[in-house]
């Protein structure tokens, strides 16, 4: 792996170490759960499945799917994202890809 890819990975980690750090109510392994699942995203190649991240990741299938289980507050976590990272003027998308489409 090249450095920019390391420096890309390290400034991945420190972002989501610190949006972790200011969720309140998550634990210890699920905190490590979540900079690991966040690292092996980026780096996934094929379809996102828990039999593709735990071959890719450093957790089994059984700890993937009993930390998928557990509550994670994604919506807290993406506007923390958002307002952390985000100019002053922004702009909703919504792309209804998964929508079937007929005719």
């Amino acid at each position: 792996m090249t450095s920019t890819n390391l420096k890309a990975f390290g400034k991945v980690k420190h972002l989501v170490s610190a949006i972790l750090n200011e969720l309140p109510l998550i634990t210890k392994p699920q905190y490590k759960f979540m900079i690991s699942l966040f690292e092996v995203w980026l780096c996934l190649p094929v379809r996102y499945t828990i039999s593709n991240l735990s071959r890719f990741g450093t957790y089994c299938e059984k700890s993937i799917r009993l930390q998928m289980e557990k509550e994670f507050d994604f919506g807290g976590f993406n506007s923390s994202l958002i307002k952390d990272n985000s100019g002053k003027h922004l702009i909703a998308a919504y792309d209804p890809t998964y929508l079937p489409k007929s005719g």
